[in-house]
């Protein structure tokens, strides 16, 4: 039976990443580095070079947006707080070192390891992406077995490894990889009962915020749940959430001490994408390279208070009013613009677009495949809630829960889908099983 689990587990790594690494090398051209890739990488080489948490503005970076001339001829305003020695600015020969990042860390801390072992070739962090990616279908083939019959469990797993969607985060140098392996190890790890096992899932909780800050109350939701829904077997305790918030409250109080008390996480496009939303009768999804996205940045930058490096909770601040006075306009119409966004979030396909981008036959097709996985997940979750099996899976679909209520409103991009795809795989693995059983068996 052991030697059945060991080759079963085997089985399903091998088929995992041999599927990856043969889409990323055998089929179309992908570049590792991408657009949002200069969030995490110029950092991670700050860390590896032991500069510390840093992000350099290059001095044509600082001079390349104009901003010499919006400030009347005078310096942009990071040569402006180096030089009055601002703690979180610095003049170094290739330009002006800002200890306030763009995005949150946990990705750029991921790749400096590997910097500082050797390995910072685009090439070489996929092939690590796809190979600690692959371990997590052994992982989701345990987490199952425990809970449903070894159908359901290697269903789960096949799933997962031949996931397209799931499998095109390991493709680029950006954070959703990072933030899938930690999120899916964090849920999985829930269910330790050690000694020490409050710290370990304290933790990789406080860990997934530093990586992804709208998962801020995501440990305090899951304590929540596991308190509701099994009273007696309370994994979740008020330990491993003290701990998750310590994690990322320590990087909060590091950002507010940099910047006076201004900046602890960089929200303000997370603001705006919001204002968008609520302004724009669009189509489908926000989209920030879009032309009307652009338009309506440079008309809320005018109006807003401008603050883009240190004093980021005015901008925040201007485009959260600036969004209420949309809806008080007009709330039925602002709402139901929400709602139409709340749609195209689950139903576009939430990959790495990049690998869309003119093939309508592939982007079709991915889109049939994402959408029978949210059919199949809510299936399930209507079957684990019928059979009163649901407190089973508890962290699994209260982690996806999370996303439905504090991800999409605030960041309505795909690509932010993708981290939970593993947990979504769990419960549409297991809702496609149990539908396949009660058809050719003929139950209801």
């Amino acid at each position: 039976m052991k030697r059945l689990f060991l080759n079963r587990s085997m089985l399903f790594f091998c088929i995992a990443l041999l599927y990856r690494l043969g889409i990323y090398f055998l089929g179309p051209q992908i570049q590792g580095f991408t657009q949002d890739s200069f969030y995490y990488v110029p950092v991670a080489r700050e860390i590896a070079a032991g500069h510390g948490i840093q992000y350099v503005w290059k001095w044509s970076e600082i001079y390349s947006f104009g901003w010499g001339d919006q400030w009347g001829g005078q310096d942009p305003e990071e040569i402006r707080l180096a030089k009055a020695g601002h703690p979180a600015f610095k003049m170094v020969p290739e330009g002006v070192a800002c200890k306030l990042l763009l995005q949150d860390p946990g990705y750029s801390f991921f790749l400096a390891f590997w910097h500082i072992v050797g390995l910072s070739h685009p090439t070489a962090i996929v092939v690590i992406q796809c190979l600690l990616a692959a371990l997590l279908a052994p992982a989701i083939y345990t987490y199952v077995l425990r809970r449903a019959p070894p159908s359901c469990a290697a269903a789960a797993a096949l799933l997962y490894a031949l996931d397209p969607i799931a499998s095109s985060t390991c493709f680029f140098m950006l954070r959703e990889v990072f933030v899938m392996l930690v999120v899916t190890t964090a849920v999985f790890a829930l269910d330790m009962t050690h000694r020490a096992a409050p710290l370990v899932k304290g933790f990789l909780l406080g860990w997934g915020t530093v990586s992804f800050a709208l998962l801020g109350l995501w440990s305090n939701l899951l304590w929540v749940w596991d308190r509701w829904l099994s009273p007696r077997r309370r994994a979740v305790t008020i330990s491993v959430v003290l701990v998750a918030w310590a994690v990322f409250g320590a990087w909060a109080a590091r950002n507010i001490l940099l910047s006076d008390g201004n900046y602890a996480f960089r929200r303000h496009q997370t603001a705006l994408l919001m204002y968008f939303t609520a302004l724009y009768d669009f189509p489908g999804l926000p989209n920030v390279y879009d032309e009307d996205f652009k338009k309506v940045w440079v008309e809320a930058s005018a109006k807003a208070e401008y603050g883009f490096t240190v004093e980021q909770r005015r901008m925040e601040a201007s485009f959260v009013r600036m969004t209420w006075e949309v809806f008080k306009a007009d709330p039925p119409k602002v709402a139901w613009r929400f709602v139409k966004c709340n749609f195209w979030f689950w139903h576009e396909v939430p990959g790495a677009m990049e690998i869309l981008k003119n093939k309508p036959v592939i982007h079709i097709v991915l889109r049939t495949f994402h959408d029978a996985q949210v059919i199949f997940f809510l299936l399930g979750i209507a079957i684990l809630i019928r059979t009163g099996t649901a407190s089973s899976f508890r962290f699994v679909w209260g982690t996806v829960a999370y996303v439905a209520i504090f991800i999409f409103p605030f960041m309505p991009i795909p690509r932010y889908y993708t981290p939970f795809l593993p947990l979504i795989d769990i419960v549409a693995a297991y809702g496609a099983v149990q539908v396949c059983q009660r058809v050719f068996s003929g139950k209801r």
